[in-house]
């Protein structure tokens, strides 16, 4: 039977909210300190244990869970979620100290049996749509290399292949964040403003994951009302120490993103953190959820650390990275001017009669052919780079694919190359003027439902 705080919880929570994090038993040495503004925070340096690592082990204990699933038959496993929890535990455990462990958790926004309930990443709805956001940062912009980390970006990318390969997502509804100039920068604004649109334009039956691995760190804000203080988690995204933003709080993710979940909306946090929370903190991640078990517990309970009622006092703190993600903006705009600049001056240099032989003409044409071919190539090559870092076995069907495309490829040089007479001129001409009268599809827009515009 619901309680009074239960329905409060329903009323501000519409959504069912999962996610999945590590905390640790203790406070030690090695955690990073404890920070009482958001502008002292730094990056904590990447050693856990006395041991140097490349990033948090969330994403690989629950690959690992979930790959021991897959059955010769080609049919899924199922495994119920304290089950899940305690085969992730065997993953990351140490056993050379007992007293200092990290404990895989499950935190939720309704309170359920996890004996009874299965681990299940997307909706059980078959017509529902799959959305993700993938962030994965290094942060090696930074000048302090013991504070950066080796394995986020292959979180993502494995990450990625699961969602792909086994659990249904489109590729076009898959938004990835990373810091190595290729994919989306992972700013502040920019993920906030990802998760706030996954969740307006889903409905009842569709699913919404979102991942994040990376650094983090604990806050304790010092209130009137509240002697020991209030705790937050924070995550550190891309620009943490850029025009005063900040980091990424607890109250910014519950404002933009718990809450905004709709009712039916199947939403999957996984936050992977370098160093994971103590649980003196009384919260298990960033993402802040009013029920948690953990490893080794059949039952859930209330979390210490959770408040409900904290929409307002998000607000403020999402309103800044709005302007944050302004700023960002501003200096791309900076940027292209500069650019675009560079090049009238390259074209009046060229121009110049003065300067002018034949040779201008030929620069200037091989340079706008060199910056059409840079500008293309991240694009065409990115899938096939994040296939094979991946190190997961290439699929049959794949490879079919890739000797398809080569074998059409060669065809349609070998017909070029070969002399034509009249006749097969004008059945080429018709082909043409047959394929252009075709409707193109349009494009897909990342988060955009078919049939329905993505406004």
């Amino acid at each position: 039977m619901a309680t009074e705080y239960d329905e409060i919880i329903e009323d501000e929570i519409p959504g069912m909210v999962y996610a999945i994090s590590i905390y640790d038993t203790e406070e030690n040495d090695y955690m990073p300190p404890i920070i009482s503004h958001v502008d002292e925070y730094e990056l904590p340096r990447h050693t856990v244990r006395e041991r140097e690592v490349g990033g948090g082990v969330t994403s690989y204990a629950l690959l690992r869970v979930l790959e021991s699933l897959k059955s010769s038959s080609g049919r899924k496993k199922k495994i119920k979620w304290a089950d899940a929890l305690l085969a992730m535990h065997e993953h990351v455990e140490n056993p050379e100290d007992e007293t200092r462990q990290a404990v895989p958790t499950l935190s939720t926004s309704r309170p359920i049996n996890v004996r009874e309930q299965n681990l299940r990443l997307v909706n059980t709805s078959k017509d529902g749509v799959k959305r993700a956001l993938l962030v994965g940062i290094h942060y090696q912009d930074e000048e302090d290399e013991s504070t950066w980390l080796a394995s986020c970006h292959t979180d993502v990318r494995r990450i990625r292949q699961h969602l792909i390969h086994e659990e249904g997502f489109e590729k076009g509804n898959i938004l990835v964040m990373m810091d190595d100039d290729r994919h989306h920068e992972p700013v502040k604004g920019a993920i906030l403003d990802a998760l706030e649109r996954m969740c307006q334009i889903s409905e009842p039956g569709d699913s919404i994951f979102f991942h994040f691995s990376g650094h983090g760190g604990t806050m304790i804000n010092q209130d009137e009302y509240d002697e020991d203080g209030i705790t937050h988690e924070l995550l550190a995204p891309g620009n943490y120490r850029d025009n005063g933003i900040g980091v990424l709080m607890d109250d910014d993710l519950y404002a933009s993103f718990v809450t905004k979940v709709p009712e039916g909306v199947h939403a999957v946090a996984i936050i992977d953190t370098c160093h994971p929370p103590s649980y003196q903190s009384g919260k298990t991640s960033a993402i802040d959820l009013p029920y948690v078990c953990d490893t080794g517990y059949d039952e859930m309970r209330a979390s210490e650390g959770y408040r409900p009622g904290r929409m307002l006092l998000g607000a403020g703190v999402v309103a800044g990275a709005a302007a944050g993600a302004a700023a960002v903006g501003s200096k791309a705009k900076k940027k292209k001017k500069a650019k675009k600049k560079k090049h009238e001056e390259e074209d009046e240099e060229m121009n110049d009669p003065s300067n002018y032989d034949d040779s201008y003409e030929e620069k200037k044409t091989k340079s706008r052919r060199k910056s059409k071919s840079k500008k293309n190539k991240p694009e065409v090559e990115r899938e096939e780079e994040e296939d094979i870092e991946d190190n997961y076995e290439e699929r049959p069907e794949k490879l079919e694919r890739q000797q398809s495309r080569r074998k059409s490829k060669h065809k349609k040089k070998k017909k070029e190359e070969a002399p034509r007479n009249e006749e097969e001129y004008l059945e080429e001409r018709q082909e043409e003027e047959k394929a252009k009268k075709k409707k193109k599809k349009p494009k897909k827009k990342f988060f955009e439902r078919k049939g329905k515009s993505s406004d």
